[in-house]
């Protein structure tokens, strides 16, 4: 997608999202727009900060758990392997799991693009683009390089 093209339906998809700011269903938008996926992640920020607790159950982590469990820290890779994976446990009906929405933006009845909108906090903030996307699927890349996604049941 060109560069213009692309900064065009941002526009229109702000457009359409603040339209729907003060509805009864707020930010309707999103998820009442035909075609739109509406998906739960836990941003990899969320843990940045997170120092190792000793959990490990259920996290499926690529090194050997045996160590840990004798006492020995992980080293600064498995921190952040532990990070990762914690996150993407989190993502999965947590309180620090907040909502995306991959949402087309049509253009005279044709969709041109697919634009991510992501929340922070609880949910309670306006919803931000992340930016407009030709497939679902390089939205949904995207929105993995954000956070984990929760698994959809």
């Amino acid at each position: 997608m060109d560069p213009a093209e692309g900064r065009r339906l941002e526009a229109l998809a702000m457009q359409r999202l603040q339209a729907t700011r003060l509805h009864e269903e707020q930010w309707s938008f999103l998820f009442r727009t035909e075609g739109s996926l509406g998906l739960v992640y836990c941003p990899w920020s969320v843990l940045d900060d997170w120092e190792f607790d000793g959990d490990l159950d259920d996290l499926e982590l690529p090194w050997s758990d045996e160590r840990i469990e004798e006492g020995d820290d992980p080293t600064e890779a498995e921190l952040a392997e532990w990070r990762r994976a914690k996150c993407r446990q989190l993502a999965d009906d947590s309180e620090w799991a907040v909502p995306a929405w991959i949402v087309p933006v049509r253009l005279n009845e044709q969709v041109a693009g697919y634009a991510l909108f992501l929340c922070l906090g609880d949910g309670e903030d306006e919803p931000y683009l992340e930016g407009i996307h030709e497939t679902v699927a390089e939205a949904r890349s995207a929105l993995a390089e954000q956070g984990a996604i929760a698994p959809t049941h």
